[in-house]
């Protein structure tokens, strides 16, 4: 993945999007050209992505149980008729609790199952269209989507094609659109640039949580149609690097305190690296999609990510979308390195354990 987390849109006959403010200093504004017509407009319905898992089983396994088998046990009163009574008193509590024991692996099960991927269907994997031109971008998706959900398109290709690549990315498939344009300015520019970009309806569209409350608030407000992703803390960067940039560490710290933030500010998606997957999803709950950059199968190179993990890592520790670029993109043939993704994920989905 490119330096900055990813998003990207959906393509409708639109206006001219305005202003993109984009990069890590959140620098100036970018103008975006050309109007959109053609392709398929796919919906941007807030839903997780494509072939993700999608939230946890309710409600704490086990307690429940534990009250019915210890009433059931506890505070039966001493039969007159005395041991037969006794007995079967003794039996029904350990037929119940039998169950509650049964009923709480169950919901275990049913926990791992629905964060696991799905068996069959599209991986939960966003492919990095990092192209050198829109005729390669628009031959790694058709390539790549009858293998996963999502596409994304990263700042270098809006700004070198502007709003045309959603259509031309997209094509006739449908396929989720994660537009990654990592917004970064002040509320009212972000807001102006988001609802620009939402005519394009993507499925994601990135906002620097570091912006603050306040901005990720804008763009939430300005594409309600659109999951709104709020980058955490750049996988190229690790702890050293925010000693010098002046932010509080170390890098979990700083992400978990970011993920509270944006999720409170209306964030349904946060994008973090695999390291980081399984705290946050305890701090922020089964209903923000968490999206993961700095995926690598393995034995392929870290290249310029810092905190890593295979796919089926990044899964089990909690993920919902997995971003992968030059390991399938790079490859020479990348659809059949996107089915060899689905396909270890696909076999994660089907392992007991």
């Amino acid at each position: 993945m490119s330096d900055p987390t990813g998003s990207e849109p959906r393509n409708q006959s639109g206006t001219n999007p305005g202003s993109v403010s984009a990069g890590r200093s959140g620098g100036g504004s970018v103008s975006e050209p050309g109007d959109v017509s053609g392709g398929r407009s796919g919906g941007g319905s807030g839903g997780e992505p494509g072939g993700a898992s999608v939230g946890r089983s309710g409600g704490e396994p086990g307690s429940a149980s534990a009250g019915r088998s210890g009433a059931a046990s506890g505070g039966e009163p001493a039969s007159p008729s005395g041991g037969a009574s006794g007995n079967q008193s003794a039996g029904q509590a350990a037929s119940q609790s039998g169950q509650a024991a049964s009923q709480s692996g169950q919901a275990g099960q049913a926990q791992s199952a629905k964060r696991a991927p799905a068996a069959r269907g599209p991986a939960p994997v966003a492919v990095a269209l990092d192209a050198p031109d829109l005729e390669t971008a628009a031959r790694w998706a058709a390539l790549v989507t009858p293998h996963v959900s999502t596409v994304k398109i990263g700042l270098e290709l809006y700004l070198r094609y502007g709003p045309d690549v959603v259509a031309s990315v997209r094509g006739a498939s449908g396929v989720q659109v994660f537009l990654d344009l990592k917004l970064h300015d002040i509320p009212a520019t972000v807001a102006g640039a988001a609802r620009a970009v939402a005519r394009l309806r993507p499925h994601f569209l990135t906002v620097h949580a570091v912006g603050g409350p306040d901005v990720i608030r804008a763009a939430v407000e300005a594409a309600p149609a659109t999951r709104v992703a709020a980058v955490t803390v750049l996988t190229s960067l690790g702890d050293g690097d925010l000693d010098r940039l002046g932010v509080a560490g170390p890098v979990g710290d700083a992400v978990r305190r970011l993920a509270v933030l944006a999720v409170e500010a209306g964030a349904r998606g946060l994008v973090c690296s695999p390291q980081e997957v399984a705290a946050v999803r305890a701090e922020v709950g089964p209903d923000v999609t968490l999206i993961t950059p700095g995926v690598r199968p393995a034995g392929a190179a870290a290249n310029d990510q810092a905190r890593i993990a295979t796919p089926e890592e990044a899964v089990r520790a909690g993920a919902d979308l997995l971003v992968i670029g030059r390991p399938i993109t790079s490859a020479p043939d990348p659809g059949a390195a996107a089915a060899a993704v689905a396909a270890s994920l696909r076999r994660l989905a089907l392992s007991p354990t």
